[in-house]
């Protein structure tokens, strides 16, 4: 609730988009709860209203005859953007205006005439089917795991700036997007994309498993029932002026109010704290646990540098020489907090080796991590010298076996049998 009210005040202000680039990935599981997630767009959309009206008087103040040129050069700076960034920072490529800002320039540069429009019926033709085939391959051949924007997102952009400029020249095979109902869902298809995804997000929270066809059928059905509701009550009054409609003084007040009420109910959430009280004390326990990390992170699990030495690692428990040792990368951070806390009501310690992105193993490196294979080495010709201990061996043993498996467990095997060999006993996790 907390995270929720979070979002509906940046919703509010026509920065959601902003709001969800620090808060989730737009196809992270958790995307799916996310009531808000379908306004990002809005906010893009909204930042471009404001700042496209703008540079255009700016244009037609200083010189009207370079408004083409401006309007493809940012067109082409938005679009290389999006492409030269995509890989290194995909969540800001997605969210942010400077990268989304030429897939809505496309139909700028069809509206403002900035192409010569369709010279013959089949340039017209042609032009909706190739639009209508590039709009249907995004729609059936893209997943979650296409990198977008970038390219990718070229085709559905493309195919429907050539649909809207064939249409231009009255084009046979456009006629079934005249369809009544098409054009209707057109109509009110502000609207639907407001309340279509709130809605499925709720049906999903409600039903753990996936949604049933007919479910999905009655979610659909009642975001169009409502989307007609709105546009009918609240778009068309909304741009009506005189009887029937909503006269200035209404629709600044109306907006006014509602903002402040969102705002007021949504501090109200935050101050709150999400009103935890609503849930049993053993979930909100488990719930915690999320942020149950090791409080001396910064102290004792090495980082990227993984620099440090033997002496220099902490020693958690009581102040009694150690009988338990913690080798391992990150996965080992936790547990040695955990370990040690134990072993204090014991009165004994537990001595916490533990490095990023560095798995207890003999002889192992990385592009980015060249030192890891140093500091092992000397981590290890300390452990084959000291009293025979508990060794507890923990890594990402997935991740290493999908990234470099022979060099990790031919590695592995060699930490194993010098441990042993010394008189440990070991742990493997």
């Amino acid at each position: 609730l907390k995270d929720f009210a979070s979002s509906l005040i940046a919703t509010a202000l026509s920065r959601s988009n902003l709001w969800f680039l620090f808060h989730t990935g737009y196809f992270d599981p958790a995307a799916e709860l996310q009531p808000l997630m379908h306004t990002w767009s809005l906010g893009v959309e909204e930042q471009f209203y404001i700042v496209f009206p703008l540079l255009l008087m700016a244009v037609f103040q200083c010189r009207k005859s370079l408004l083409g040129s401006v309007i493809w050069l940012l067109f082409a700076a938005s679009l290389f953007v999006s492409v030269i960034r995509l890989e290194d920072h995909p969540q800001s490529t997605f969210f942010l205006l400077h990268a989304r800002a030429w897939e809505l320039l496309c139909g700028s540069i069809v509206a403002l005439g900035l192409v010569p429009q369709p010279a013959s019926r089949l340039q017209s033709e042609g032009g909706t089917v190739l639009g209508l085939l590039a709009i249907a391959a995004a729609v059936f051949c893209y997943t979650s795991r296409t990198p977008f924007p970038g390219l990718a997102a070229l085709l559905p952009c493309m195919g429907a700036t050539l649909v809207i400029w064939a249409g231009q020249g009255k084009s046979t095979a456009a006629r079934p997007l005249m369809w009544g109902p098409l054009v209707f869902l057109g109509l009110i298809s502000y609207s639907l994309y407001l309340w279509h995804w709130p809605l499925i997000v709720f049906a999903q929270m409600l039903n753990v498993e996936s949604l049933t066809a007919l479910q999905k059928i009655a979610v659909a059905g009642t975001s169009i029932a409502l989307a007609v509701l709105t546009w009918r009550f609240i778009e068309q009054p909304f741009r009506r002026r005189g009887p029937g409609g909503f006269g200035r003084p209404a629709i600044l007040w109306s907006g006014g109010l509602s903002l402040g009420a969102l705002a007021a109910v949504s501090g109200a959430l935050i101050a709150l704290n999400g009103v935890p009280e609503r849930f049993p004390q053993h979930a909100l326990e488990i719930a915690n646990a999320e942020r149950d990390s090791n409080p001396l992170r910064a102290k004792c699990h090495f980082d990227g540098t993984a620099n440090n030495s033997y002496d220099n690692t902490c020693v958690l428990g009581d102040t009694v020489p150690p009988k338990i040792i913690v080798y391992a990368d990150s996965h080992g951070a936790e547990l040695s907090t955990a370990l040690g806390a134990l072993a204090k009501l014991r009165n004994e310690s537990v001595r916490q080796i533990t490095a990023s992105a560095c798995p207890p193993v003999a002889d192992f490196s990385l592009p980015n991590r060249e030192e890891c294979g140093s500091y092992n080495a000397a981590m290890l010709a300390k452990l084959v010298s000291i009293e025979p201990a508990t060794i507890i061996i923990a890594a990402n043993s997935i991740a290493w076996t999908n990234e470099i498996p022979d060099q990790f467990w031919q590695g592995l095997r060699v930490t194993l049998v010098a441990l042993r060999g010394a008189g440990h006993r070991l742990i493997v996790m």
